[in-house]
């Protein structure tokens, strides 16, 4: 191998080429990108080649405030995601079984969600677990007042 370039950058991204032909990629966001690029062998033959990235996140979700008001069946919700994903929150048992779905906050472009729901659930309700639409998911046990 002699040398290579890329050809036809991918959009939303980037493709460089780097030390011993290693091309380093770089995505602002998750999805799919298709580019293409040369590599040119020892006595100056060329092929063009077709690559495509899948690029996905490790979305780390936390839940810091999970607060129910009892008599009231009110909920105070706040934790972090993945800027601008649809976090989906359920009340589970203690065994993880869904008891009910509070609510479907989206991120801020910063990664902050809250939300506030009335929603009834059992008094066997001891957490509330939080999953993101990139499959990050976080708990905590919930507050009652």
């Amino acid at each position: 191998l002699n040398g290579v370039a890329i050809a036809t950058a991918p959009v939303g991204a980037t493709a460089t080429v780097g030390f011993g032909g290693v091309i380093n990629f770089t995505a602002a966001k998750p999805g799919i990108y298709p580019f293409t690029y040369r590599a040119i062998d020892l006595s100056g033959g060329a092929s063009t080649n077709a690559a495509t990235i899948t690029a996905t996140i490790n979305d780390v979700v936390t839940v810091t405030t999970a607060t129910l008001t009892a008599a009231k069946n009110s909920w105070s919700l706040a934790g972090t995601a993945y800027a601008s994903s649809k976090v989906t929150i359920v009340a589970v048992d203690a065994a993880g079984n869904v008891l009910a779905t509070i609510a479907a906050p989206t991120a801020t472009t910063k990664g902050a969600w809250t939300a506030t729901a009335t929603v009834a659930v059992p008094a066997t309700a001891v957490r509330v677990v939080a999953t993101s639409s990139n499959r990050g998911v976080g708990s905590l046990a919930i507050t009652r007042k």
